[in-house]
């Protein structure tokens, strides 16, 4: 199966959420060109670098909309070094930059709270929801596995400013 299911639903109902890793309630034809228009105008202005972790199995750099996207292909534990080193590599001979921004708290927000450590840079990381959540009997929730806790744990301790994708989240946070 997948390691990882993101789930873009306009019923915040819809079962794919109960196995989904990360969820956004929406159109998917209203979310994904959101995002992409937001990266086209950010970088119409800034220089914007976008850091994809596992999109494809070799690391890679490719263009998107005046953007530059970064693979890290972090796709197996003994990618993690190499993706780790190169993250920061390509931060530091990038920057520098004013912020680190990851979206999800458990691995991407580890990875920018480490680079912002080491960069002295700030980092912004956004919660989703599954970060926070163990739910065995689906398998869901990044607090079931040890390395994903320690990450989520890490990532809460030192990125500078966490936000959160409801409310409900948001109080778990602090």
């Amino acid at each position: 199966g997948s390691q990882c299911i993101v789930a873009i639903n306009k019923d915040p109902e819809a079962p794919i959420f109960n196995i989904a890793t990360y969820g956004i309630v929406g159109d998917l034809f209203e979310v994904i060109p959101a995002i992409l228009s937001l990266v086209e105008r950010l970088a119409r202005r800034h220089e914007v670098r976008v850091y994809a972790l596992a999109q494809e199995p070799s690391p890679g750099i490719w263009p998107l909309l005046g953007a530059t996207v970064e693979n890290l292909a972090l796709t197996s534990r003994r990618a993690w070094p190499g993706a780790v080193f190169r993250f920061v590599r390509s931060l530091h001979a990038h920057g520098p930059f004013d912020l680190i921004h990851a979206i999800w708290g458990d691995t991407p927000g580890f990875l920018a709270s480490v680079a912002g450590k080491l960069l002295r840079v700030p980092v912004l990381v956004h919660f989703g929801g599954g970060e926070l959540a163990r739910i065995p009997e689906i398998g869901y929730g990044s607090q079931l596995a040890l390395k994903d806790r320690f990450q989520v744990a890490f990532t809460r301790k030192h990125a500078t400013l966490l936000t959160a994708a409801s409310r409900s989240l948001a109080g778990p946070l602090g």
